[in-house]
């Protein structure tokens, strides 16, 4: 192989493996990981610090190449090892998007400490070796071309590298979803999070919180609350910090909303009663307290407080006609008499498919096809 024709299987080898670089971060970075580094850099700068997507994407990116640049310079590994001047690049993306879902608790290096020295210590054995290979390394078919063997070899260093930073990054649908919706609701982006991981089955209280003070933002909670998966009760709509907790949002915002800040923390119903009994209750309290009820499956205590805030007739929202509804049916004296002709035939079918099946969980999987979307549902399975 000519000196120029040497430099030229260089130049491409060098120019592909950055282009899936470059591909690989910047997807990871800015559309799957932009939520999980906001929630890092929050906490490890104590709220000090905002990430921003875009800045944030390209500044990483920057830096990491410029590590392997560097990591290139030292190894001067070329041919078949060349890819791997990208390893400390990417073991540094790995550590940034591996916060977990303890992150709120305490971000501990020490682990990654101990993992990444183990690393660099194989990997400095792996390029020693790779560079005596390397002196040896002649064959020109192999080493020239778009499509040759070494091209290839790099290629596949590549993709087993980016399948690690996958899997060691932080990967849990739950923990993704709630540090999407925190970062929309602390961007004044509440409509956004009314399509965050609606379909997902995949849940926890924290979500819970963070799903009910979302629709509670865009005036949805009574229509369309028990549409997602829901985990915790009453208790779980207003975080305690410990075991319920916002990562990023500010648990102030959530109790500006509702009306009044408690001098000390307390359960959701001592709550929501204390602060309409004090007469510090805004609108959106009324909804809490009302779906509180709902959650708790505490029906005569919803029938009795429901018309305080709402006329009851058929325009007012879904949630509450369908607990009437399933209010009327359960109780001969209901404290509201309440009818809808179409609510009454769909609580019958609702009826009539939760009987259907022998199993359980055929019931429940039968009946969440057509009115998983119901407040039925949740009182009967959930």
């Amino acid at each position: 192989m000519s000196g120029r024709q040497a430099k030229n299987s260089t130049a491409v080898l060098r120019i592909v493996c950055a282009i899936l670089f470059f591909l690989f971060t910047f997807i990871y970075l800015y559309y799957y990981q932009a939520d999980v580094l906001a929630a890092a850099q929050h906490v490890l700068s104590d709220g000090q610090t905002h990430y921003v997507k875009t800045v944030g994407t390209v500044i990483i990116i920057a830096a990491l190449y410029l590590l392997h640049l560097g990591t290139l310079g030292v190894t001067r590994l070329t041919k078949k090892a060349y890819a791997l001047t990208y390893f400390p690049s990417f073991l540094v993306l790995a550590f940034l998007t591996s916060f977990s879902l303890h992150v709120a608790k305490g971000y501990s290096l020490l682990t990654w400490a101990l993992v990444s020295a183990i690393l660099l210590v194989v990997y400095v054995g792996v390029v020693w070796l790779a560079r005596q290979m390397q002196l040896y390394d002649n064959d020109v078919k192999t080493n020239r071309g778009l499509f040759s063997r070494t091209m290839w070899i790099n290629l596949l260093i590549m993709a087993a590298m980016m399948f690690l930073v996958g899997l060691v990054g932080n990967s849990n649908d739950v923990f993704h979803q709630r540090m999407r919706i925190e970062k929309a609701l602390i961007d004044n982006r509440a409509e956004e999070t009314l399509t965050v991981g609606k379909k997902s089955l995949a849940n926890d209280s924290s979500l819970t919180a963070l799903r009910i003070f979302s629709l509670s933002k865009n005036g949805q909670l009574g229509e369309r609350l028990f549409e997602y998966q829901l985990q915790g009760g009453s208790q779980a709509m207003i975080p305690d910090q410990q075991n319920c907790r916002f990562v990023m949002l500010s648990i102030d915002s959530l109790y500006r909303h509702l009306g009044a800040r408690p001098r000390d923390p307390m359960p959701t119903m001592e709550y929501l009663s204390l602060i309409h009994h004090k007469q510090k209750a805004r609108q959106p309290a009324h909804d809490y307290l009302l779906c509180a009820y709902l959650l708790d499956k505490r029906l005569d205590d919803f029938a009795h407080e429901v018309g305080k805030y709402y006329k009851v007739d058929s325009i007012f929202p879904k949630h509450y006609r369908e607990a009437l509804i399933l209010h009327n049916h359960l109780r001969s004296h209901p404290v509201v008499e309440y009818h809808d002709n179409v609510l009454d035939a769909d609580y019958k079918d609702f009826l009539t498919l939760s009987r259907e099946h022998a199993s359980t969980q055929e019931r429940k999987n039968k009946v969440r096809d057509t009115y998983g979307n119901t407040y039925w549902y949740y009182y009967q399975f959930e």
